[in-house]
């Protein structure tokens, strides 16, 4: 029984360290991979880059909303129009925006091409061709956020050939759109996305703690079989946007990246993931509000990408499994267990260099002056971390009534949302 019992561990300890392994190679390459990409996105046809549409849902006024904003009415993008989408117009929002970009109550859409810029409208890009602000109403079934994108997708001009997406927490660059739409562009894929980098914008430990968790997911992408989609950077072309009908797969939907990445990959399309299109997004957490963060997070994944989610309860689980197990059997006299625990440490630190080397070459100075805190996390606190993602992931397992936005939904399908309850003072 002892030989027997000893033969488990040893089991476990090897998947342990199997799983420490790919984690530092899967970083290492990922720098190589994203190069490689970018080379490949620099050499488009010659052909023009095809018209763009930009839906921009808000609700809220978010501590980055200046330069949100000015960067998306900025793009590096030679033929695109924004149609921001806001619930009402009692949300501060709804002012606040329609004053940024130049608007009236009386008049919520401005073209260049039929008329001079409204009085104090911002500087534009040449190739913003249109500006929009839709008043969404307020919904009844599905998230408000897949309802405004509903009604902005009722407004697409007839010339737009790509359909991109962006959440209001990220300081998109002004290559966005370029950088998205590339492989949509070189007519490679059907489907695209970015993702975030969680910044820091205090050093409470919930706060850095997420940055690491959000850092070790931001790294998994890649791999076209198994990419998902993110809502903060997402686009379709318009011809498979209509093939599948997507608007009507979002009607009642409480989310729609990953329920369009779902209906992508059964339709048997690739996801093309933008790995240099790591969008910082600054976020000033403490423990509780970066749980109701993660767990809502990972509430959208259990539901819309199953598979996704019991893969993360499980590597996760495996992780906090070999550590406990090596370090309990220490504690009896058996010290070859420290073989394992080595072996991990060393690879645990050649994770974390390779995942700070790539923060360098993806984020400017200020933003990784934020980051440094969490570099001592991401070196020597594997263990804290990933038990932190375990249980936010196992807590998002329970139940089906979650709040987003100040809005309470229940959730029992992909396309059974339902309000159940509204604070009006969010």
């Amino acid at each position: 029984m002892r030989v027997s019992f000893e033969n488990a561990m040893w089991l476990l300890w090897s998947f342990w360290l199997l799983q420490g392994l790919f984690g530092w190679f899967n970083v290492f390459m990922y720098r190589i991979r994203m190069r490689w990409q970018d080379e490949r996105l620099a050499t488009l046809h010659d052909k023009p880059l095809l018209p763009a549409v930009l839906l921009a849902p808000m609700k809220g006024i978010r501590h980055n909303f200046k330069p949100y904003v000015e960067e998306l009415l900025n793009q590096d993008y030679p033929n695109y129009h924004i149609i921001f989408s806001v619930e009402s117009t009692q949300d501060p929002i709804y002012s606040k925006l329609r004053d940024k970009i130049g608007l009236r109550d009386d008049k919520l859409i401005w073209s260049p091409k039929l008329e001079p810029a409204p009085q104090g409208s911002p500087d534009v890009s040449p190739g913003l061709k249109r500006i929009q602000l839709v008043i969404a109403g307020l919904c009844e079934t599905g998230a408000q956020k897949v309802h405004n994108q509903l009604k902005a997708l009722r407004e697409l001009r007839d010339e737009d050939a790509l359909i991109a997406a962006c959440d209001a927490d990220i300081l998109p660059p002004r290559n966005l759109l370029r950088q998205l739409l590339g492989p949509l562009n070189q007519g490679t894929h059907t489907a695209t996305t970015g993702y975030r980098w969680i910044i820091p914008m205090n050093r409470n430990l919930g706060m850095l703690t997420a940055s690491v968790v959000n850092g070790s997911v931001a790294t998994l992408g890649g791999p076209e079989w198994c990419n998902l989609m993110w809502g903060g950077a997402h686009a379709l072309t318009r011809e498979f946007h209509e093939e599948i009908d997507i608007p009507d797969k979002y009607i009642g939907a409480f989310n729609d990246d990953l329920q369009t990445a779902y209906h992508v990959r059964k339709a048997g399309k690739k996801i093309a993931y933008v790995r240099s299109l790591m969008l910082p997004s600054p976020e000033n957490y403490n423990w509780s509000s970066m749980f109701e963060f993660s767990w809502r997070q990972y509430f959208h994944v259990r539901i819309y990408a199953p598979l996704a989610w019991w893969a993360g309860l499980f590597v996760t689980a495996l992780y906090l499994c070999g550590t406990l197990t090596a370090w309990s059997a220490i504690t009896v006299g058996y010290f070859k267990a420290f073989i394992p625990i080595i072996f991990i440490f060393m690879l645990n630190e050649m994770r974390a260099h390779q995942r700070i080397e790539l923060m360098k070459t993806l984020f400017s100075d200020k933003h990784l002056e934020a980051l440094k805190p969490t570099f001592f996390l991401e070196r020597y606190a594997t263990f804290f971390w990933i038990f932190v993602h375990f249980i936010t992931i196992f807590r998002s397992g329970i139940g089906q009534v979650i709040t987003w936005s100040g809005i309470t939904y229940r959730v029992s399908g992909r396309q059974k949302a339902e309000v159940i309850m509204r604070n009006e003072g969010v």
